[in-house]
């Protein structure tokens, strides 16, 4: 496993564990992935109609799946990880982004009038 994804205690004077985890998941929603992949609500908007999709497909009549959705189920995939390795920091970091990507989607969506 590589070493900078494991979780290591920092500096306790400076910063908390979950203070890391936090900081890092900002930095990847508004980093990098932002300018590869764009909009996060767009994105989960339209994850949330391939799940959508797939789950008719196999005969789910429930109701629309929306962008809110679309980053739980993200979210669900990261949790899915963690049990294999606890201590992989990427895990968490992202599970971070993924709860803030759905409070953004949930708040842009009332701004639409969408929810």
């Amino acid at each position: 496993m590589n070493q900078e994804n494991v979780i290591q205690h920092p500096d306790p004077t400076n910063i908390t564990i979950r203070g890391l985890i936090l900081d890092n998941a900002k930095k990847h929603t508004e980093g990098d992935r932002n300018k590869t992949y764009g909009c996060p609500v767009k994105g989960m908007r339209t994850f949330a109609k391939l799940c959508q999709a797939y789950l008719e497909g196999l005969g789910w009549s429930g109701p629309p799946l929306d962008e809110v959705d679309g980053s739980m189920f993200a979210g669900f995939l990261k949790d899915s990880r963690i049990p294999g390795s606890k201590s992989h920091r990427d895990n968490y970091e992202d599970r971070a982004a993924y709860a803030a990507i759905a409070g953004e989607c949930a708040v842009s969506s009332k701004q639409e009038g969408t929810v």
